[in-house]
């Protein structure tokens, strides 16, 4: 590597990498011992059943027998371990329990006969109470350990509460059960952000109105130095969703930004245009490929593209808004590549992700100043899936910034099954450049299983153009990808802004590659080679490494330039994850040595209480800055304190109060709470028992409180209150929601839904109201008996059929003993028989012929509708 770098570059180079059987003769002694030794009995009087719960809410079993002697409680060690998914081995036979709490490395043995554990490579002996180990006993089955034991050797804390017969398990370790739980909830979130799982509900569709809403989210900050409040308010105007954000300094509006729009994710927007997003006002302008990046700028936009289309080809662009004092992390496959702090701005970007061939799931972490968390998930695949077949998508948009008027059209349309067209013209500017130019593009992307490749060519008004071939292909658990752009007189915002020395090339290789799966770490490689019209040569060197080991990330970033002076810059961030809290390190460097070093923790002291506290160096200026913030959420507001100062005796002191207003104009009500709800949807549910039928409530009709909702096939801890009602808020704007009743909390039997559930399109600021009328139903069962003859009993039709229409409603067989059951029945006169078919067929004579059921409307059970069967 000498040879290519030069020594003093080797070592900057080099600063980038970085680096269960017993013996035979023991299990006869032990066995012949244990089985001579006689195991304890121990009397029902003490036992106790308990539901088993985390303090989350998720029931571990509800069936755990426990014992209670002389104030102590034990507990069963195979089955509860088994429970909470710890992996120990339990032999009453040969008195040895034996496994790891949570790693491997984590050894864990117990053995009573020498009343010894073993944690790792600690020892040490239990206490004798006669001839048996203290705090344990033995059963056939199981080892019954003490509380104080358990709490003793696992990350366990139990709650005891006699009245309901209830344990609540607590752990400052996530347990496997709750790990699994998580992983259960991220797939979730993911499947229900791919837009891709469909149960099959019927969508309702909300109605546009003149106004309605508002969300309003406020955080206010009022120091010794200034006084800060960010409103955001999201409601419905005009038929449009419009999101408001303001910040006001000492009481005088700053920054403000108005967004109006709408989405569709099937493009019914516009008629005949079939648009699938139209904003207005404060927009985002796209990307263009080989020509300028993103903006934000005031006009309009239409487009019919997919709502999560890619910005770029093979890469992505994350932007939002960000408060002051929030910052983001984006993690790509559960690894952390990227983090930003507000910047004032009120903005957060992450430009040109590189997406894998493959899947790419995304996650976007957003931290609060008072320890706030709050998370989004956006899923992407790259591979042929990505041409729709016959598809033409479109985007038009217009604009001014800075007084130059700029407009951009583009279209994308499929050629074949996995080859698309695009083409598109501009009229923008840049920084750099605040004459507005015009441009012309025209590439083509092809994809299949192997690779994808794009080839793209734009023109200026300046006879200046611009060639780029990008292609990128999956080996294995790498991607690799290569780039090449030819540019003859092109000047643009990504190529030559500014620049008196005109680039000519530039070409550049990149890979990306799992070096392993368990634990998680992502090597990135990118080198880049820009030739100038001199002939000069620049080359750059980028590399990341991304390491998740459990609860430890790590992220490295490096460019190394290559060019005359070289130069290195780096930054990494080490984040500790344990339980609730979030604990950073961070760093950037140069040659130079360290340029920046900061620190921060992020904790929750308990459910209601959290706090952070950061510190930075610099070691240029020597100056060290500390910051600390204690808050208390409330369930309708968020209050905290927060100070901050540096090494040169500058202070700030300041108290914060976050606060959040949706207005649900259904049910008339106020919905207060901490937590930010401005830019998402929300549903208000409505559960009754339909009397007449007719799908609607009406004024007198009863409503069903304390029932429970499942949303996005995920039951939520919500029930409906003493008026039927529940709100769900919270809910992604554009991203389908499914809501069901949970039918375990439907109590009364002959009560039932009268649709499984519904599908629905949140809006920002928005409610959507949904009506499950629930309806009382019948139940009839009865057997088939034999007068003479073999006939067997089995799968024979019973038949229900309408009294007033004769329409056949149900057909049900019967089980081998010729038992029959039929179930949701709605309220009506019915005729019960055997199949006549099937009676002629087989020479049979039914007594009776038919029984006549009527439902009332309070529903029922028909019991004992049997029938008897002859031969004739």
């Amino acid at each position: 590597m000498h040879f290519l770098f030069g020594q003093a570059e080797f070592r900057v180079f080099s600063f980038m990498f970085h680096s269960w059987l017993y013996s035979v003769l023991y299990s006869i002694v032990v066995f012949l011992v244990f089985s001579l030794s006689p195991i304890s009995a121990h009397s029902a009087e003490h036992e106790t059943l308990f539901e088993v719960a985390f303090e989350d809410g998720s029931v571990v079993t509800d069936s755990l027998i426990a014992y209670e002697r002389s104030g102590t409680w034990y507990f069963p060690l195979s089955f509860l371990t088994d429970a909470i998914g710890l992996d120990i081995k339990v032999s009453p036979r040969l008195k040895v329990a034996e496994g790891f709490i949570l790693n491997e490395s984590r050894h864990f043995k117990l053995n009573l006969n020498q009343c010894m554990v073993e944690y790792g490579s600690v020892k040490s002996n239990l206490p004798l109470k006669g001839s048996q180990c203290d705090d344990v006993l033995l059963f056939e089955n199981d080892f019954y350990i003490s509380q104080k034991y358990f709490e003793t050797w696992f990350p366990l804390q139990f709650k005891i509460d006699l009245i309901r017969l209830k344990i609540i398990i607590s752990s400052n370790e996530k347990l496997p059960y709750q790990l699994q739980k998580e992983r259960e909830l991220q797939a979730e979130r993911i499947l229900s952000s791919q837009s891709k799982f469909d149960p099959g509900y019927p969508k309702e569709t909300l109605r546009n109105n003149w106004f309605e809403g508002p969300f309003v989210d406020t955080q206010s900050l009022f120091s010794n130095h200034l006084t800060r409040n960010d409103l955001t308010v999201g409601n419905e105007l005009l038929g449009l969703d419009s999101i408001t954000s303001l910040s006001f300094l000492d009481r005088k509006l700053g920054k403000w930004r108005l967004e109006l729009g709408r989405k569709d994710t099937e493009g019914k927007l516009l008629g005949p245009l079939h648009a699938r997003e139209v904003q207005l006002y404060d927009i985002g302008f796209p990307n263009l490929p080989l020509i300028s990046n993103g903006k934000n700028i005031r006009g309009l936009l239409v487009s019919s593209y997919p709502l999560n289309a890619l910005s770029l080809f093979g890469n992505q662009e994350f932007q939002g808004e960000l408060l002051s004092g929030w910052e983001v992390e984006l993690y790509h496959n559960e690894l952390l590549i990227g983090r930003q702090v507000s910047d004032g701005t009120g903005r957060y970007s992450f430009k040109d992700v590189e997406l894998n061939y493959g899947k790419n799931d995304f996650q976007l972490i957003f931290y609060g100043p008072q320890g706030q968390r709050k998370e989004e998930f956006q899923s992407y695949q790259i591979d042929s899936d990505l041409i729709r077949p016959q598809g033409r998508d479109f985007r038009l948009a217009l604009g001014d910034l800075g007084h130059s008027n700029l407009y951009l059209a583009q279209i994308d349309q499929s050629i074949t099954k996995h080859i698309t067209a695009r083409t598109g013209i501009a009229r923008l500017n840049w920084l750099q450049n605040p004459n507005p130019k015009s441009y012309a593009y025209l590439g083509l992307s092809g994809f299949n299983k192997y690779f994808l490749i794009s080839g793209l060519g734009a023109f200026n008004q300046e006879n200046g153009k611009a060639w780029q071939l990008e292609m990128r292909m999956p080996f294995m658990k790498a991607s690799l990808g290569a780039k090449y752009t030819q540019l003859y007189n092109f000047k643009s915002e990504l190529f030559n802004p500014d620049e008196d020395l005109m680039k000519k090339e530039q070409i550049s290789f990149n890979l990306n590659h799992i070096l392993f799966s368990h634990p998680s770490m992502r090597l990135s490689w990118e080198i880049t080679r820009n030739l100038f019209v001199d002939d000069s040569l620049i080359t750059s060197l980028t590399q990341r490494t991304v390491t998740h080991l459990g609860r430890l990330l790590f992220n490295h970033d490096i460019l190394y330039d290559l060019g005359n002076p070289s130069s290195v810059s780096g930054k990494f961030d080490l984040h500790f994850i344990p339980g609730f809290s979030v604990y950073r390190i961070g760093m950037s460097y140069g040659f130079g040595g360290i340029k920046v070093f900061d620190s921060e923790i992020q904790t929750k002291f308990s459910e209601k209480f959290s706090g952070t506290g950061g510190f930075k160096y610099f070691p240029g200026s020597n100056l060290k800055q500390a910051s600390v913030s204690l808050s208390r959420q409330f369930k309708s507001f968020l209050l905290g304190c927060e100070g901050s100062g540096n090494s040169n005796a500058e202070y700030t002191v300041g108290l914060l109060l976050n606060m959040s207003l949706a207005w649900d104009p259904h049910q008339s009500e106020l919905h207060i709470e901490s937590e930010t709800q401005a830019r998402y949807g929300a549903a208000s549910v409505q559960v009754f028992i339909d009397e007449n039928y007719n799908g609607k409530y009406d004024p007198g009709e009863k409503v069903l409180s304390g029932i429970g909702l499942i949303v996005n096939q995920r039951e939520e801890d919500l029930l409906t209150d003493e008026n039927g009602g529940a709100y769900l808020n919270h809910l992604s704007p554009y991203v389908p929601t499914d809501i069901a009743l949970s039918l375990r909390t439907i109590e009364n039997p002959i009560l039932e839904p009268s649709k499984n559930g519904v599908r629905i399109i949140p809006r920002p600021g928005k409610t959507n109201f949904v009506e499950f009328p629930v309806n009382a139903v019948g139940e009839i069962d009865g057997i088939i008996e034999i007068s003479n003859g073999e006939i067997r009993k089995k799968d024979i039709p019973i038949l229900l059929e309408k009294v007033q229409t004769q329409e056949k409603m149900k057909t049900v067989l019967t089980d081998h003993e010729g038992l029959f059951w039929i179930n949701s029945i709605q309220v009506g006169e019915y005729f019960l028989s055997v199949d006549p078919d099937f009676l002629q067929k087989h020479r049979l004579s039914s007594t009776p012929s038919m029984r006549k059921i009527i439902i009332p409307k309070e529903g029922s059970f028909e019991s004992g509708n049997g029938f008897v069967l002859k031969k004739y």
